[in-house]
């Protein structure tokens, strides 16, 4: 895990799995294990979601048992930044979860940048610039001014003469083919 010297709080998930073949007081206190955890790391639980007993992808082994189902918590969290390293490494010692997954919340960030102020749009730059350009009215994006190529009378006259002589060797190919059968 990289190491993060920065001090402010943010937001993260954790997902993590327990044996299905837990009972339900053993699962209640694995999770109290977990949210102890949490607090220790000076952490804050956003929003809990038990996605309940799930048939895994590929069987796990655990506590020298095969397991072939787990029950899924989602945690949604928010902690100090320096302190994510520790709360990474008591999950992992905790023998309890069979996986844990512990990410950087991305909705967050994106509602957080969204609320920045936007860039200016393309029509006030091009104001500035001196430069007409045309916005469409579905995508609300520049739309390129369509241009014809001009092409010089001696080019066109260079690509008559080449497939003229193209069609000429075709059908010499196809004049030998008739000969040799």
């Amino acid at each position: 895990m990289k190491i993060i010297k920065d001090a402010r709080v943010r937001h993260y998930e954790l997902t993590y799995l327990v044996p299905a073949d837990l009972t339900s007081e053993e699962a209640k206190k694995a999770a109290e294990v977990v949210l102890g955890l949490i607090k220790k790391a000076k952490g804050k639980v956003l929003n809990s979601i038990d996605w309940g007993k799930k048939e895994l992808s590929y069987m796990i082994k655990h506590a020298g048992e095969r397991q072939y189902e787990a029950v899924y918590t989602h945690l949604e969290l928010e902690l100090d930044a320096a302190n994510v390293q520790q709360l990474d490494l008591d999950l992992k010692i905790l023998p309890e979860l069979m996986r844990y997954l512990l990410v950087l919340s991305e909705d967050r960030q994106q509602n957080e940048a969204a609320q920045k102020p936007a860039k200016k749009p393309v029509q006030k730059q091009a104001a500035k610039t001196g430069i007409k350009t045309k916005l469409s009215p579905e995508t609300k994006q520049e739309v390129k001014p369509e241009t014809k190529r001009e092409v010089k009378p001696e080019i066109k006259q260079e690509v008559k003469i080449k497939k003229k002589s193209a069609a000429k060797t075709s059908e010499k190919m196809a004049a030998k083919k008739v000969v040799k059968k």
